[in-house]
């Protein structure tokens, strides 16, 4: 039975992002209601009752006709679900490893990337023009002692494994925005890392949502 899914949020969002791409994997058909971030959307009155955080994505969820209508936001969250739910063939969500690492995406790559990018990018889209340089340095030294440790141990095909998993698929957005900023050869000097992005960027889901 094909599930009902809507996905609220914006094709500019990183975390949006990120559930999209696990969708396309899966083949599951979705529609995705644009929130418009630039006016403030996401923290409307009406909005606010599907996600009281005021975020971007939220997912409705629907097994079928019959059933009632299933509300989850925090995209980590979200990836889990999807994965476990309609994971039969390709195992994305596979163990406790891929678990771990994103974990790590959330708690030690996503903020430095996030503070990066919102500088570089996002206030840009706003038309701000104070970029605070001071925290741009702080966040690349962070960034840099965290890909560190992914370069130390990435010694399989990919985040968590020799398979690809949601460990991989959150770390995708937030980077590519960064390599728009950065530069590509920024990675080159994480040589195992480097490839792993480059492998990742040339799936067709990505490629279909990033580009």
């Amino acid at each position: 039975m094909t599930p009902k899914i809507t996905i609220y949020g914006s094709k500019i969002s990183t975390c949006t992002q990120s559930v999209l791409i696990l969708l396309e994997e899966l083949q599951l058909p979705y529609k995705l209601h644009e929130i418009d971030l630039s006016s403030g959307e996401q923290k409307s009155k009406k909005f606010l009752k599907l996600n009281p955080f005021g975020k971007v994505p939220v997912l409705r969820y629907r097994d079928s006709e019959e059933d009632s209508d299933r509300i989850l936001y925090e995209s980590r969250c979200i990836l889990r679900f999807l994965a476990n739910k309609h994971d039969s063939e390709t195992d994305y969500y596979p163990d406790s490893k891929c678990d771990m690492w994103l974990e790590i995406e959330s708690q030690h790559l996503n903020p430095p990337l996030s503070k990066i990018v919102y500088e570089n990018v996002f206030k840009q889209m706003r038309g701000e023009s104070d970029v605070d340089e001071k925290l741009i340095m702080s966040a690349l030294k962070d960034l840099n002692s965290v890909l560190c440790i992914y370069e130390e141990n990435l010694n399989s095909k990919f985040i968590s494994g020799d398979t690809f998993t949601i460990a991989d698929i959150a770390c995708i957005p937030y980077l590519n925005h960064f390599i728009k900023c950065q530069g590509k050869d920024y990675l080159k000097q994480y040589p195992k890392f480097y490839h792993w992005f480059k492998k990742v960027k040339s799936r067709e889901s990505i490629k279909k949502i990033l580009n």
